[in-house]
């Protein structure tokens, strides 16, 4: 007979298994991309492909995409009249070829248009056998020379692929075929892709598959690949199909060709993407249309050739957006700065400028030589390219005429379309420097503008985190009250707390910001932020809260740092708060999460 101790310890376990893949596949965020919608019904035209090959792919179809009137008149004609950019979307596992849809190919501003292509795959499963994977990435081949085959007029030599989960590696395998014209494609874009390794490898042909692949990029990047650059985005938390870390590049790609991060890191869309979500997701849609539409070169009307120019434009929009609406032609060194502004110092450590509407100009100058002051941090929402500067007030002068800009330093911060920026001055960076300028226009609409002066010493702190046995030894308190509470008093912008000991994903905890007294009115604040920096990757988390609102970050890695990276920096939790509250940060730790980590873990490693 089975000892009662064996079947409740039986129980335990799988009740343990069953609570951490509840918590994998149901404890994230909301969904909070917005749907995308077309301005005309989308149909999607069948393009002719041959005899020879429709007796070799039966089971495939190429079609272009369009809307409206636009659709009819392709459909209307025997031969497409294309004379735009050509992309070809490239759907993944049991994709169709209705997932590609794109708000509007064509911007009256622009001179140019966009031709969208699509590959019908039948909704194989290609993720489960590879001998589909290589029939797919020949028929993609074929595919690319019908396209370009089409133009009559502004003949590209180049057609840009977009590809979601598989549809990606297949993109980045068209480079090993034979046959394949490299030049005929330096531009790709990949959703959810698992470009380090299959999610399940059920078959040797798919590893086969993968190893051929990510061994010709590691061997090629320099060389015949010298000219693709390949942007690759992941859904983070609620992706449960193909985690981050099998979304990076890391290893593959030449780095100064790729990017690798997360949607939840994205500027200006700081959202996470379940796996068929990144496809439609709007936010992340029209980045990647304006990413498109910047790598266009207004002399050939087709894709640049220049890939330092496509990275920045790729960087711009994917990495690092210094809160502008568009990609500046230029930035300003030097801006002159006028007499008939007001010039007001700003002698306090921490202040704020927020009016519904500004009437005038203003100059905020605030001095670089106060007491015990090493750093600076200022978020602004003036809609101004270049909205913040320093300079040297010279001997016998009140104010500087000029200053050196330094907005292209700044980074967009959350809530979406705010465009809110953030920037950190190091003062030890500008020795002959007295004063950072903060530009201030006059604005119909709601301003603010807030400064912190600051010792680093006080705002960058260090907290170790609690390891298994801790948490189990203050049970219950841990996952209810907090595991550590800090105090983040008012007169304070910004806090860094390093993250000590968070050197497994198998680690989770929560941070909680609760807002306690405040002595101004709210309604003049867009709110509080935390985010998480992961210094070895880009998959930076945030999170944004209304004043009045309890802030809520979940602190847990989706990839740890490489072992060939010498890498000693620490997870950091950045607090950006009103200066007129004060807060309580706890820490809380989360076995439930941890449980889901685990269970994702064991996942990966299948």
């Amino acid at each position: 007979m089975v000892s009662p101790w064996k079947i409740g310890y039986c129980l335990v376990c799988v009740g343990i298994i069953v609570y951490g893949i509840w918590d994998y596949l149901s404890n994230f965020e909301k969904n909070k991309c917005l749907m995308t919608y077309m301005f005309e019904m989308p149909e999607y035209i069948q393009i002719p492909l041959g005899k020879r090959l429709k007796e070799k792919y039966p089971r495939y179809r190429l079609f272009i995409y369009g809307e409206g009137q636009y659709a009819r008149k392709l459909e209307s004609n025997r031969k497409v009249p294309v004379n735009g950019v050509p992309v070809l979307f490239i759907p993944g596992n049991a994709g169709s070829y209705r997932q590609a849809f794109f708000r509007r190919a064509n911007d009256k501003r622009y001179s140019f248009h966009f031709n969208y292509y699509t590959i019908d795959f039948n909704e194989e499963l290609s993720a489960l056998y590879g001998g589909m994977l290589q029939s797919q990435t020949e028929f993609v081949h074929e595919c690319v020379k019908k396209i370009l085959s089409l133009y009559e007029y502004n003949k590209p030599s180049s057609v840009v692929l977009v590809g979601h989960s598989m549809g990606g590696m297949i993109a980045r395998a068209l480079f090993t075929l034979p046959e394949f014209d490299q030049s005929s494609v330096n531009t790709i874009i990949t959703q959810a892709t698992p470009h380090q390794a299959p999610v399940i490898s059920l078959d040797r042909m798919i590893a086969t598959y993968y190893s051929s692949v990510n061994n010709y990029w590691r061997t090629h990047s320099n060389t015949s690949l010298k000219h693709v650059t390949v942007v690759s985005t992941g859904g983070g938390y609620r992706d449960v199909l193909v985690r981050n870390e099998l979304t990076s590049l890391r290893g593959i790609t030449d780095p100064d060709l790729s990017i690798s991060t997360s949607t939840m890191s994205v500027p200006n869309a700081w959202v996470s993407t379940d796996h068929l979500c990144a496809v439609w997701c709007k936010q992340m849609v029209m980045l990647t249309k304006r990413a498109m539409f910047d790598i266009i070169d207004p002399a050939t009307l087709q894709v640049t050739i220049n890939t330092d120019e496509r990275m920045n434009v790729f960087k711009h929009h994917f990495l690092s957006n210094p809160g502008t609406k568009k990609i500046p032609d230029y930035w300003k060194v030097e801006i002159q700065l006028y007499e008939e502004i007001p010039w007001v110092v700003k002698k306090e450590k921490t202040w704020e400028f927020a009016k519904k509407r500004v009437a005038e100009d203003y100059y905020y100058a605030v001095p670089m030589d106060q007491e015990g002051v090493n750093s600076f941090v200022a978020i602004s929402n003036v809609d101004l390219q270049d909205w913040i500067c320093i300079c040297k007030i010279e001997r016998n002068e009140e104010r500087c005429k000029t200053c050196k800009s330094l907005s292209q330093k700044g980074q967009i911060i959350p809530p979406f379309d705010s465009y809110r920026k953030i920037i950190h001055i190091d003062y030890k960076d500008y020795p002959e420097m007295t004063h950072v300028v903060l530009i201030i226009t006059a604005a119909p609409t709601q301003v603010e503008v807030m400064g912190d002066s600051y010792n680093k010493d006080y705002r960058h702190l260090s907290y170790k985190l609690p390891s298994v046995p801790d948490i189990v030894m203050t049970y219950p308190e841990s996952v209810t009250k907090g595991v550590s509470v800090l105090t983040l008093y008012n007169d304070s912008l910004f806090y860094n707390l390093q993250l000590k000991g968070l050197d497994s994903v198998l680690r989770a905890y929560s941070a909680q910001l609760v807002p306690k007294h405040c002595t101004s009115k709210k309604d003049l604040h867009e709110g509080n932020m935390m985010s998480l920096h992961v210094p070895w990757s880009q998959e930076d988390v945030y999170s944004f809260s209304r004043v009045n609102e309890i802030g809520n970050l979940s602190i847990k890695l989706q990839s740890l740092a490489s072992p060939m990276e010498d890498t000693n920096e620490s997870v950091e939790l950045r607090i950006y708060i009103d200066p007129t509250c004060s807060y309580q940060l706890k820490i809380i730790a989360s076995p439930t999460e941890s449980l889901g980590q685990t269970y994702m873990k064991q996942i990966v490693m299948l």
